[in-house]
């Protein structure tokens, strides 16, 4: 189980779980909005301290990475 396995906290998983599910149609500006809160929360977070956390964060950026190319 995912939970389980990278040890998320309750914050991580409702991230997780809005993370996973389609937009809704009637908010057209959501991605903009999820970009902003995921990045403050990150920050806040240090994930980038916790090793298996960073390799995850590292895969992640490189794909947001490769959509702005």
């Amino acid at each position: 189980m995912k939970t389980i396995e990278e040890n998320l906290s309750v914050r991580d998983i409702k991230s997780y779980i809005q993370s996973v599910q389609p937009p809704k149609s009637s908010q057209p500006n959501i991605l903009p909005n999820r970009m902003k809160e995921a990045y403050q929360r990150v920050k806040q977070a240090k994930i980038w301290e916790d090793p298996n956390k960073a390799k995850v964060l590292d895969k992640l950026l490189g794909q947001i990475e490769a959509l702005l190319e």
